[in-house]
C-alpha cells in the first residue's frame, strides 16, 4: 500500500496491536455460541473492546488512504498503468502500489472511500499476518 508496517512509530505499533487483538476477540467470540448475535455481542467488554480496536484500526487506513491521496493530488501526476508494466531502459519494472490502483479506480467513479478503506484493510492484515508467520517458521505449514 506503499506504507512501511515495520517502522518503530507509536500509531503504527497500535494498528499492529490492534490486528493481534481482533484475532483475540474472533477467537473468543468463535468458541461462545451465545456472543455470535451482533445484538449481544456489542453489549459485552469484550465487544466493547473490538468496537474500540475497530476505530483505531479504520482511522489508521483512513489515514493512510488519505496521505496517498493527498500526496497524488499535490505531484499532479496522473500514472499510466502501463508504463508500470512495462521495463525501463535499466531493465527494471516500476511497482505500482496497490493503494495507487484503488486511487485510481475511485477517481473513475468505479469505487467510493469506504470500499478502498475495506481493500486497504484485507490487504494490510493478510501481510502483517504473513510476516508474522514468517517470522514463527510456520511457513513450512501453509
Amino acid at each position: 500500500m506503499g506504507t512501511n508496517l515495520d517502522s518503530k512509530q507509536g500509531v503504527v505499533q497500535e494498528y499492529k496491536k490492534g490486528i493481534y487483538d481482533m484475532g483475540e476477540y474472533l477467537v473468543h467470540r468463535l468458541f461462545r455460541i451465545w456472543l455470535h448475535p451482533n445484538y449481544i455481542f456489542n453489549f459485552t467488554p469484550t465487544g466493547w473492546k473490538q468496537n474500540k480496536v475497530l476505530n483505531i484500526l479504520h482511522k489508521f487506513t483512513l489515514g493512510v488512504i488519505r496521505e496517498r491521496r493527498t500526496e497524488r493530488s499535490l505531484s499532479g501526476n496522473k500514472f499510466n498503468v502501463d508504463d508500470y508494466v512495462e521495463e525501463n531502459a535499466q531493465g527494471t519494472k516500476k511497482r505500482l502500489a496497490m493503494l495507487d490502483l484503488l486511487l485510481s479506480a475511485e477517481s473513475e467513479g468505479k469505487i467510493d472511500e469506504d470500499g478502498i478503506r475495506e481493500e486497504v484493510d484485507t490487504f494490510m492484515v493478510e501481510v502483517n499476518t504473513f510476516k508474522s508467520i514468517k517470522k514463527a517458521n510456520l511457513g513450512t505449514f501453509i
